[in-house]
């Protein structure tokens, strides 16, 4: 009896205060941190950059159910969002299927036909695409 009615709400007491700290830490701090990653990001994404993902006609495809696209496109400032060459598969379903888009996010140098799946950083997406 002491184990249904002592123990166990403790445990579970201490279970909702270990889980459910580290969630509102990432939510809490979610907004700042966005901030700061999109001001390092704007020195990052020079002229001469953005010029050269022009040239290599970067893509990145992407759907507005998929959290992982949409924290891709958080990346970029308003200003810089409009440069980015994003297509929602979900718009333009014939387009993702004629590049074969298996997964999302995906980017691609259409270029070269060079494509990987999955999160960058903009220091990796600069890397990875030979625009640094």
């Amino acid at each position: 009896m002491i184990i249904r009615t002592v123990i166990i709400p403790i445990v579970l007491a201490v279970l909702v205060v270990v889980f459910s700290q580290p969630i509102c830490i990432m939510l809490c701090d979610s907004d700042t941190e966005q901030e700061v990653n999109n001001i390092n990001n704007e020195s990052k994404l020079t002229d001469d950059v953005w010029d050269c993902f022009e040239d290599i006609e970067l893509k990145l495809f992407g759907t507005s159910w998929c959290g992982y696209c949409q924290q891709q496109i958080d990346m970029f400032d308003e200003v810089d969002l409009d440069k980015l060459d994003y297509i929602n598969c979900e718009d333009d379903m014939v387009l993702c299927q004629d590049y074969n888009i298996t997964g999302y996010p995906t980017w691609l140098i259409n270029t070269t036909g060079d494509m990987v799946m999955g999160q960058k950083t903009i220091d990796g997406l600069i890397t990875w695409s030979g625009c640094g």
